[in-house]
């Protein structure tokens, strides 16, 4: 498989995954021009995308490049990432004069990236800041946006329907490909739905997406082809059902979910991917929210650092609540707790013999509307960070 590059997502990017890249190749800018280099082919073509990080590939610059030019094909990339085609008609720096008419992203909220964006591609390369300034400015705002006291988000904005044959294309890549026959794939999840609830008491209707959610974790398991188009099938005949729970930040103790850092699901990039299809997000985000009232099921998968543990709040949800917390590896040591802010801590209901922690909370004792429930993971494991997916049914005071 063939590395994936930045312009997999010209025209997909949010605000924040905006922010997030100018953090990342400023970074690596700062290094180049630290060490008396320039990189001169600061663009989409060379910055390619591992994991959830954008990595500034090698090159070799031309005579004319300098370290301010790399900030002006920063700022150009960031723009072609949000607008979809490259600013002054791919003209390049050597067309702009001072009169020449910047552009400027539309999107709420983006005063501020536009105005670092037009000091960048300001014609006078004196007035541009440096590579150390824009990582400065864009790290900012990436820790604030990370910082889990932030009040819940609930304004949504639609997006047009887009192809799944365009989605295929998008952040970040469709790991695996292929077609499983539907008999082996009904068989093998019949197999673990039998495993998976065996001591756990769920309601057979109520929780058929629940089970078919966590059923689709559990083969990403496995690790193989096989099992991994079987889990997206699965993932994508409920696509229309099921949202990512984005608001799930914990920047202290949260590890990157990185292959060479622990061995993970694929959940988030799975589902981003299939999200491309008919993608609707929170204005200025790049997911759906878990308290999307659109969604009644929402699952995510987070890294823990060894022997540390995450915080997570949520908000929106109310009435009769599920969740799951799925480990890797079965064996997992790890502990969690749930609790409504300020009221009551929720007991766990049971665990499997697959790792699964289950949570299942009445109507009558659930949250109400306006509640805030708080989850703690902590991974117990002194030696090694571990990922977990979080899967939650959110009735909303359906009986």
């Amino acid at each position: 498989m063939g590395d994936i590059y930045a312009t997999s997502l010209k025209g997909y990017c949010s605000l924040q995954l905006c922010w997030r890249f100018l953090q990342d190749v400023s970074a690596q800018l700062v290094s180049i021009h630290e060490s008396g280099h320039t990189h001169g082919s600061v663009d989409l073509q060379h910055i390619a995308i591992e994991g959830r990080q954008f990595i500034l590939s090698e090159s070799e610059a031309t005579d004319n490049a300098s370290s301010e030019s790399d900030v002006w094909s920063l700022a150009a990339s960031v723009f072609e990432l949000m607008l979809g085609s490259p600013i002054l008609n791919g003209a390049g720096e050597s067309s702009q004069n001072g009169r020449t008419p910047l552009p400027a992203l539309p999107q709420a909220g983006a005063e501020p990236l536009n105005l670092l964006l037009h000091r960048c591609l300001n014609h006078n390369t004196a007035e541009r800041p440096t590579a150390a300034e824009v990582f400065a400015t864009a790290q900012k705002v990436v820790e604030r946006e990370m910082q889990p006291s932030r009040p819940p988000r609930i304004q949504v904005a639609a997006r047009k329907q887009e192809t799944l044959e365009k989605a295929d294309r998008q952040w970040p890549e469709r790991m695996l490909a292929g077609v499983t026959k539907r008999v082996t794939l009904l068989l093998v999840l019949l197999l673990v739905a039998v495993c998976s609830f065996a001591q756990v008491s769920l309601n057979a209707t109520d929780e058929q997406v629940t089970k078919k959610l966590l059923n689709a974790v559990l083969l990403l398991r496995k690790g193989d082809a096989r099992n991994w188009n079987m889990a997206h099938d699965e993932l994508e005949k409920r696509v229309s059902q099921f949202t990512l729970m984005d608001e799930l930040e914990d920047e202290i103790h949260d590890c990157p979910l990185v292959s060479g850092q622990m061995k993970t699901f694929g959940v988030n990039r799975m589902v981003t991917e299939l999200k491309r299809g008919s993608r609707v997000q929170n204005t200025g985000r790049e997911l759906l929210d878990g308290a999307d009232t659109r969604f009644n099921y929402s699952l995510f998968e987070k890294g823990i650092k060894k022997g540390a543990t995450a915080t997570y709040t949520m908000s929106g949800r109310y009435g009769r609540q599920v969740f799951l917390i799925v480990p890797y590896y079965t064996k997992q040591p790890y502990s969690v707790e749930l609790a409504i802010q300020n009221r009551t801590v929720i007991p766990i209901t049971g665990k499997d013999e697959n790792g699964i922690t289950y949570f299942i909370v009445d109507t009558g004792s659930g949250p109400v509307e306006g509640d805030t429930i708080i989850l703690k993971i902590t991974n117990d494991d002194k030696n090694n960070n571990a990922s977990f997916v979080i899967i939650n049914h959110n009735y909303r005071n359906k009986k």
